[in-house]
């Protein structure tokens, strides 16, 4: 016998329809507050493997297999015309992404050295080529081994549990909301495939921006009503 659904079956009256699930933040890997980049450049100096990979890992914003297999041969300079028509010599990172390495490729990365990170750089040994980052025996971490150095490392420098390699991609995405750059732009910096992730980073920073500019309102009209009590009340002469 054939059960008629469209009777049996009536959504409409389901009450649990009108339930929202919210899928819980995710407090993994968080990015690192300023705070807490300052406690760890402190204590490791430029020049060392834990400063090196520390500015891979934000001032380029990939992931771990990135920074891990980064060779000194990615490092180029080339002649760049700017959108003001402006030509100009700059060194960037140019490599593919190992994430999707086998599918299509990975992702083609161009990523300009800014000044913070060239400064890191300066003092470490090129002429011997291969990775960039290299342990104290000249041999290149594995991506595992990165991600388990990266904790006695904020160990070493007084820094709490569960700040993380990944964590410092996620604060390069917020640097870069919090700077005001175009989502279309975060994106491309970052080798997203979607939208879907670089919103979130432009949805805080702008969260952020509404909450300061609420706070500023409200010290402003407390401001104004502190000075008309302060005022010296006009005396009316008959």
């Amino acid at each position: 016998m054939a059960i008629e659904v469209e009777k049996w079956i009536k959504p409409q009256d389901d009450p649990s329809l009108s339930i929202r699930v919210r899928i819980p933040k995710s407090t993994a890997n968080p990015a690192w507050p300023i705070a807490i980049r300052e406690k760890f450049e402190a204590h490791h100096p430029i020049g060392s493997a834990p400063r090196t990979c520390y500015a891979l890992g934000f001032w380029l914003g990939n992931r771990r297999g990135d920074i891990a297999s980064l060779e000194w041969d990615d490092l180029v300079l080339e002649e760049i015309e700017l959108f003001d028509g402006s030509l100009e010599t700059i060194e960037a990172f140019d490599f593919r992404q190992q994430k999707n390495r086998n599918r299509h490729g990975g992702r083609e990365m161009f990523i300009p050295v800014v000044d913070k990170l060239a400064q890191a750089l300066v003092p470490l040994d090129r002429s011997k080529g291969g990775t960039v980052l290299k342990h104290a025996y000249g041999r290149p971490f594995s991506k595992k081994s990165l991600t388990g150095m990266m904790a006695p490392w904020n160990k070493q420098a007084g820094i709490p549990e569960g700040y993380t390699l990944h964590g410092l991609r996620r604060t390069f995405g917020t640097y870069l909301a919090e700077c005001n750059i175009q989502a279309r732009a975060i994106m491309e910096a970052m080798g997203h495939s979607s939208m879907t992730v670089t919103d979130h980073y432009v949805r805080e920073a702008n969260k952020k921006r509404m909450a300061v500019d609420i706070a500023r309102a409200i010290n402003e009209r407390e401001a104004k009503r502190d000075a008309m009590k302060q005022r010296i009340p006009l005396r009316v002469i008959k």
